[in-house]
């Protein structure tokens, strides 16, 4: 049997003595992306773990809530450095010196002069033959050193998972992220899409839960007071829309609704950040305004259920962003409400690295899917401030509508919603005389061309934890909803008070914040124009819910 050539110590030996030179393997937990430094090298930094280390010791200034030990490794060429293809896998370390940095153990070096490294696939019955190294050539492992790669991929496997289970108590998952949490504690997500250009950058991250529903009261939401973008404006942002259009029987309606914008492209918690890049909660707040969305098309790729989260980028990292499909955790990110949206800064005082993906989140995700639980936050329907006759339809969440939009399909949809806007903001403009449009300038002395020919002719912003989508309510399935027939608004108090009141207190104009709403929606498509029609829906209570 052929000798080893280097003898190899255990992590805790390896970093129990400073300033020693020394040879380890170890699995890979995470690890930053190269970067420049201060000179000429590039760097970049791993967290390596073996059994000798207990998995619930972090420490370092790479993460502190990540296991194991910190390597830095230094290199003018950043190709020469070791990058890992996916964490779990097998890192050789020759030469690596050993010291205390902070109060933590650490290993460092630089490559070619002195420091060696070589890379293994981490997955068991994979090839033995490295797949990355420092050196030109690579001599053939003795059984021992074979031996050790073998049995540290049998760890990574039994155990590495596990230590994602362990360091749960310092994530949050998106669920449990609301305004003012203010870096306290990390997020362990999948970046899903990143968007933008440089200072005007967003990185959408999911990790398979929703967003906490936040009061609208004070969010700028509700009846059209408040200045130009104020409440209950849903007027078009240049997005493709329907602009009022409907099925057989609204074009009418389409003539005098101009801009009332439904369905539009909507992401949850879809914004834009200003041309200098959301420097602080107050900025992304401005900048909601502009309201950026999410394409349908994006939505088609994306997982069924689970909020969007906006990630946007303040203070551009040294390391870059992290890739698209790739499981990342921030820590320190700012937790902000944007008009009512959840959304996060990283700003100075964050960070990110890759990491391993959390067997609970994809646990967890699997028992969503499995119960068909399309919300985490829904109450029960006998609580919901309206219901939809269409009970034979399953309840779908609102990434399914949009995906419809996307393939210009006709479909229905059940969905459990909230009422963030409603337009025309002039709530006289809800009821429409469409007589009065059919009247062209031939007929105008024709006294029967403006007998009145009242028609409801409304749009709902809605939401769900997995989108946001416009809806127009036009002619009959208005009378459903309000359970009143239309009419003057203008010379009808009391009319005008019942539909005022309804859109009001749905869309958070009371001291309740907005509520459910369980409603029929159905995808169209006229003269290449989507739109959502909402339908076969009964406002029964707007009390809390």
């Amino acid at each position: 049997m052929a000798q080893p050539a280097y003898q190899y110590l255990d992590l805790a030996q390896a970093t129990a003595v400073p300033r020693r030179v020394v040879n380890i393997f170890a699995v890979v937990v995470a690890f930053t992306p190269p970067k420049d430094t201060q000179g000429t090298d590039m760097c970049c930094q791993l967290r390596v773990l073996d059994p000798s280390i207990d998995p619930d010791d972090g420490g370092g200034d790479m993460d502190d809530s990540d296991p194991g030990v910190t390597l830095v490794a230094f290199c003018a060429d950043q190709a020469r450095l070791p990058v890992p293809r996916r964490l779990g896998d097998v890192i050789r370390l020759h030469r690596a010196k050993s010291q205390q940095f902070e109060g933590h153990p650490q290993l460092m070096g630089k490559v070619g002069k002195g420091l060696e490294f070589c890379l293994y696939d981490g997955r068991i019955g994979d090839t033995l033959a490295p797949y990355a190294m420092s050196s030109a050539s690579h001599t053939p492992d003795a059984d021992a050193e074979l031996g050790l790669i073998r049995a540290l991929r049998r760890f990574a496997a039994k155990k590495v998972p596990g230590v994602e289970m362990a360091r749960a108590r310092y994530g949050k998952m998106i669920r449990g992220l609301h305004p003012g949490l203010g870096g306290a504690g990390y997020l362990e997500c999948k970046v899903v899409l990143v968007e933008g250009s440089e200072r005007n950058e967003v990185i959408w991250v999911w990790d398979g839960t929703d967003a906490k529903p936040l009061p609208f009261v004070d969010a700028g939401v509700g009846t059209g007071e408040g200045g130009e973008e104020g409440n209950g404006n849903l007027e078009g942002d240049g997005h493709q829309g329907t602009n009022g259009g409907s099925m057989n029987g609204c074009r009418e309606v389409a003539a005098a609704g101009q801009g009332m914008g439904v369905g539009r492209k909507r992401g949850r918690g879809s914004m834009g950040a200003g041309g200098s890049g959301p420097g602080s909660g107050a900025q992304v707040e401005e900048s909601a305004r502009k309201r950026v969305a999410l394409s349908w098309q994006v939505h088609k790729n994306m997982p069924e259920l689970g909020t969007l989260l906006p990630v946007h980028v303040a203070v551009r990292p040294e390391v870059g962003l992290p890739l698209v499909g790739q499981m990342v955790k921030f820590k320190k990110l700012e937790v902000v409400s944007a008009r009512g949206q959840l959304a996060a800064v990283f700003n100075e005082a964050s960070g990110w690295v890759y990491c391993r993906t959390n067997p609970q989140l994809l646990h967890q995700y699997a028992d969503r899917e499995e119960g068909d639980k399309q919300s985490e936050w829904v109450p029960e329907r006998t609580r919901l401030a309206g219901t939809t006759t269409r009970v034979d339809l399953p309840l779908s969440p609102l990434r399914n509508v949009l995906r419809s939009l996307a393939d210009g399909q006709q479909a229905s949809f059940r969905c459990v919603v909230r009422c963030l806007q409603f337009r025309p903001r002039d709530p006289l403009a809800i009821c429409r005389n469409l007589r009065s449009y059919e009247a062209g300038p031939s007929n105008r002395d024709d006294s029967a061309a403006f007998e009145p020919s009242w028609t409801f002719a409304f749009g709902l912003h809605l939401e769900d934890p997995t989108g946001e989508v416009d809806g127009l309510v036009y002619g009959p399935h208005g009378v459903e909803f309000f359970g009143e027939g239309p009419g003057d608004l203008g010379g009808n108090p009391s009319l005008r008070g019942h539909v005022v009141g309804v859109l009001e207190r749905l869309c958070g104009g009371n001291q309740y914040g907005a509520v459910w709403l369980e409603c029929c929606l159905e995808t169209h498509c006229i003269d290449s124009k989507p739109f959502v029609l909402i339908r076969d829906t009964t406002v029964v209570d707007t009390g809390p819910s």
